[in-house]
C-alpha cells in the first residue's frame, strides 16, 4: 500500500504541474509510468480523479467493447483493466501523432496528414500493453472467491487472445 500510494502521490504532484511546452521524452516516461509502474487502483484513481490534469492524453474508455459479453461477467469484472488497456492503446497512438513526424524536427505539432512513424505505437509497445492487461485481469481474478478464481481466469484468456488477434496490427 506504502508503494502505490507513493506512485499516486508521484503521478498526481506530476498531473498538478502546469502545462509545459510540448516535450516528448516528458509525455513518454509520464505514460510510461502510468501504464507499466503504477498498480491498477492508483492509475484508477489517477485517472477518475477530479484534481488530475491530464493534459492532452485521451481519458476516453469504450470498456472492453466485447459483444454480448461486455467486461463483466458473474465471475469477473475487467473493468478497470479494460480501462487502462484502452487509456494504453489511445495514448501510445496519440503519441506517435503528436511527435513522430518530419514536422517535429522542425519543432512543429504533427498535423492530421502528417505521415507518422512507430516509435511508439508498434508491436513491441502493442505486446506490452496487452501482457498488461492480461496482468491485470489476472489480478482481479486473485481477488474472486477460489469458485470463481478458475472461470475468471478463463474469460482473462479469452479476453487477452482475442485483443491479439483482433485489435489490429500496429505498423
Amino acid at each position: 500500500m506504502g508503494l502505490g500510494l507513493s506512485l499516486l502521490v508521484a503521478v498526481t504532484s506530476f498531473l498538478a504541474a502546469p502545462s509545459l511546452d510540448p516535450d516528448s521524452g516528458r509525455d513518454s516516461q509520464y505514460l510510461e509510468t502510468l501504464v507499466f509502474n503504477t498498480s491498477l487502483p492508483a492509475f484508477i484513481e489517477t485517472l477518475h480523479s477530479k484534481s488530475a490534469v491530464l493534459g492532452w492524453f485521451d481519458q476516453t474508455s469504450d470498456l472492453c467493447s466485447a459483444p454480448i459479453i461486455g467486461n463483466t461477467g458473474r465471475s469477473f469484472d475487467f473493468t478497470q483493466a479494460c480501462e487502462r488497456h484502452d487509456f494504453a492503446y489511445r495514448n501510445y497512438k496519440l503519441m506517435d501523432k503528436k511527435y513522430s513526424c518530419f514536422a517535429r524536427l522542425l519543432k512543429h505539432f504533427c498535423g492530421p496528414t502528417a505521415e507518422h512513424y512507430a516509435r511508439w505505437w508498434n508491436s513491441t509497445n502493442r505486446l506490452r500493453i496487452d501482457e498488461r492487461f492480461r496482468s491485470d485481469m489476472f489480478a482481479h481474478c486473485g481477488t474472486r472467491s477460489i469458485w470463481d478464481r478458475p472461470t475468471c481466469r478463463a474469460w482473462a484468456h479469452v479476453f487477452y487472445r482475442t485483443v491479439r488477434l483482433f485489435s489490429g496490427v500496429s505498423h
